[in-house]
């Protein structure tokens, strides 16, 4: 006999007891693993939920992603299966409450908001680390264990209700909108149909707080539509308004959780942890003496204790209040270039080594935005005010400083500044030997991150507690070959090579400088080297790095310069496991992030590209470079109108760009706008006289019908003297554009089998070619590469 109607009393091994639940995405039941002889729940989608072959294997496909989910505040989903027409997943029994229930409309204690408020993010990092987004977090989501866990339900399945149309959903605007979610927890972008990430699932986290805090949902006007209009356009009631014995912290991160534009919310689960995890950490103690044998003036005695202890408080208080009105909370900071005032442009190498590093120590601090070097050398020699630049940097604070050398010594002056009033808040001055630079910088950043409260990890403090020492000649080495690796000539290419193996002969474990070198080998093509090849660029790539790690497993660098060895190579799920490691070291790396969002696109995982990608523009907000790469990820999404914009705001920035020309000149011909296309552009010459430059006009002046300048300028291709290495896929455009498809094929088949590097990104650029059965089967070797790698 069935439970309910329709379900069977067995499903596979698993024998169902009773039904303990009923929501949008299914019913519940308790049930026994007959298998394993223990109790499961299991909940069962309606009926004629995955209605075709693609709808089942969406759901096979997200099913095994939830189930490699493993964290003691997330619902493990244990199995998954079909029988008889009924679809099931079998997730973890947990006993207890729903906040739904356990909240009854009334408010809880801050304490206890606190507490589960940092499990829930502990959650949901631990998900959106997989990639894996809830899409409807609300408090009938969430169950209290019995002892006192929070556990996160139905984790990612919203996205499986939303693949299948026959699944109902609990809100019938949703449903007329052809949303997914709970309409009084969904953020503005999901009303709107924009694009879903992690950012989605903080804003419902901060409703969910909201409703801990106060008893109340932020958003619950009388009809669904005004509901809407208010989620869209109104800012919810202060928290304390509702409950004023709320802490005015908890309301701030209530209402960064809530901002309506996903970039002025946290940007990470772990960011929101942080700040949760601090307000758990008292921030002041007051150790009361304890007196060891009585007196006859032990009142009086500790009467005077009492009141020393009161006053002093009071005195520290209004200390802290008033330099808290004075400065606000400094939650970002930008670290401009130090002034080099040792009287000799030729130390400039060094002042600029101690400016990137100093960089690197601060971005290490999960709490802290730090804006990357590159948007901050434009300031090198500007007259704008502070409060210009932290504007424009979107900051809360800047570093600024000057290095004097002599001989091996070196004098540093810091000063931390308000970016608000133009004010010192902090300052100090360091007399260094040059072997020290590196602990130094180190110390820097710990004394900044004490002055402005920043509360920092274990692994962090740890991290900057423990520098490397390096021999002074090895360290200025170093430094020259970075100075030299950054402008990536022809002349400068050769030379910082050979300060790298200088430096390293010197000093043969100087985990730093494997990893530039890893990173100049994965950045210097072969004709700057005489004689080195690509495959044994990455050779040495990876073996550089692979020695940077061992000496130095938190070298961030060092894991980024790995995963772009395995992202050459075709290994993206390989590459992606190192980008993790790399952002858990520095999560202000922008060359992370970028390599993550362009690893993502390669497994078509549109989410994590796009916020990644916009993770790397917000924390390098000036450097044209990132936003161009920006503009690719968002080509290489299929998203050619958003790479559009991003270009024209990337030239109202930088007008003098040309590769941003370049870039909206090939996207138009993709799109077919062949009447906006200048090929004659000068911006598009001044992009370069390289060989690329000479395929790309070729296909430009083919495809808006110049066939006789196409064939003429191919012709100088042909005769350039670095043709051999034009790269493959922009050759086998200019040949495509041409009509000469076998070459257009057989190029891209001759680069498969050399396995030249990120040849595989055929796979994200439209071509004339895709009807042609010879690209297509080169297509999926690719894809099935990708999959050895996956298993």
């Amino acid at each position: 006999m069935a439970i309910v109607s329709g379900i069977p009393e067995k499903l596979g091994h698993y024998r169902i007891d009773e039904k303990i639940g009923e929501g949008g995405m299914g019913v519940v039941f308790r049930a026994f693993d007959e298998r394993l002889e223990r109790e499961v729940a299991v909940k069962v989608l309606p009926s004629g939920a995955l209605t075709d072959e693609t709808a089942h294997k969406r759901f096979r496909k997200e099913a095994l992603l939830l189930s490699k989910l493993n964290h003691p505040n997330i619902a493990t989903v244990h199995d998954f299966g079909s029988q008889d027409g009924v679809e099931f997943l079998v997730m973890e029994l947990i006993e207890g409450a729903t906040l739904t229930e356990k909240l009854g409309g009334r408010s809880m204690a801050e304490k206890e908001v606190v507490a589960l408020g940092a499990q829930l993010a502990e959650g949901l990092s631990a998900a959106h680390e997989h990639g894996i987004v809830h899409r409807d977090l609300k408090p009938g989501n969430l169950r209290l264990s019995s002892d006192g866990r929070l556990k996160i339900l139905d984790f990612g399945l919203a996205k499986l209700r939303g693949s299948a149309a026959a699944l109902a959903n609990t809100e019938s605007l949703c449903e007329t909108l052809h949303i997914t979610g709970t309409l009084p927890y969904m953020a503005p972008e999901q009303i709107l149909g924009g694009e879903v990430d992690a950012r989605t699932d903080l804003y419902a986290a901060g409703l969910v707080l909201f409703e801990m805090a106060t008893g109340k949902r932020a958003f619950d006007n009388a009809s669904q539509y005004q509901m809407l209009g208010a989620i869209l356009h109104d800012t919810p009631l202060p928290a304390t308004k509702l409950n004023p014995r709320l802490s005015a912290e908890l309301e701030r991160i209530i209402g960064k959780c809530l901002e309506k534009d996903p970039n002025n919310r946290y940007q990470s689960a772990k960011e929101l942890n942080v700040d949760l995890r601090r307000m758990e950490t008292p921030s002041i103690t007051a150790p009361f003496p304890s007196l060891r044998r009585r007196s006859a003036h032990l009142p009086i005695l500790a009467t005077v204790i009492v009141l020393f202890v009161v006053l002093t408080l009071l005195a520290y208080l209004r200390f802290h209040e008033k330099n808290a009105a004075n400065y606000p909370q400094v939650r970002s900071i930008a670290i401009l270039p130090f002034q080099n005032l040792s009287g000799d442009s030729k130390q400039d190498y060094l002042v600029d080594g101690i400016h990137e590093e100093l960089t690197i120590a601060f971005s290490q601090i999960t709490a802290l935005t730090v804006k990357s070097r590159t948007s901050t050398l434009r300031y090198r020699d500007n007259s704008k005010t502070v409060p210009a630049i932290a504007r424009e940097l979107g900051v809360d604070a800047l570093v600024e400083g000057s290095v004097r050398r002599s001989e091996n010594a070196l004098a540093v002056s810091v000063q931390l500044i308000d970016a608000v009033q133009d004010r010192p808040i902090w300052s100090k001055s360091y007399e260094r030997q040059l072997t020290d630079v590196i602990p130094m910088q180190n110390e820097i950043a710990l004394e900044v991150a004490r002055e402005i409260n920043v509360a920092l990890t274990p692994s962090e403090q740890s991290r900057l507690q423990s520098a490397q020492l390096i021999d002074a000649q090895a360290y200025e080495l170093y430094r020259q070959a970075r100075y030299y690796s950054a402008q990536l000539t022809v002349d400068s290419v050769p030379k910082a090579l050979s300060r790298f193996e200088q430096s390293l002969a010197k000093a043969p474990r100087f985990a730093a400088a494997y990893a530039g070198l890893a990173d100049l080998y994965l950045s210097s093509p072969g004709r700057q080297v005489p004689g080195l090849n690509d495959q044994r660029a990455l050779q040495l790539a990876e073996g550089a790095a692979r020695k940077a790690i061992d000496l130095d497993p938190v070298s961030a660098e060092a894991h980024t310069a790995l995963a772009a060895v395995n992202s050459a190579r075709f290994r993206p799920y390989t590459a992606e496991r190192e980008l993790r490691r790399a952002l858990e070291i520095n999560p202000n790396s922008v060359d992370a992030h970028l390599a993550f969002a362009f690893n993502a696109a390669r497994l078509g995982r549109a989410q994590d590209a796009i916020m990644h990608a916009q993770r790397a523009l917000e924390l390098d907000p000036a450097f044209p470079l990132t936003s161009f790469k920006v503009a690719i990820v968002y080509h290489y999404l299929g998203q050619e109108e958003r790479s559009l914009q991003q270009l024209q705001m990337l030239l109202k920035q930088t007008p003098n760009f040309p590769m941003a020309y370049y870039g909206m000149a090939m996207i138009r011909i993709w799109l077919g706008r062949y009447d906006q296309v200048n090929c004659d552009d000068p911006n598009i010459e001044r992009a370069g006289r390289n060989p690329e430059r000479l395929a790309f006009l070729t296909y430009c002046y083919a495809k808006v019908g110049r066939h006789q300048d196409a064939e003429r300028v191919f012709r100088q291709l042909q005769t350039h003297p670095n043709f051999p290495q034009v790269y493959p896929r922009m050759l086998s455009l200019a040949y495509t554009a041409l009509g000469d498809r076998d070459r257009a094929v057989k190029v891209l088949q001759d680069a498969w089998k050399a396995r030249t590097p990120w040849i595989d990104e055929i796979l994200l650029e439209p071509n004339d070619l895709d009807s042609d059965p010879r690209y297509q089967a080169l297509l999926q070797a690719i894809r099935t590469q990708y999959q050895k790698d996956q298993t």
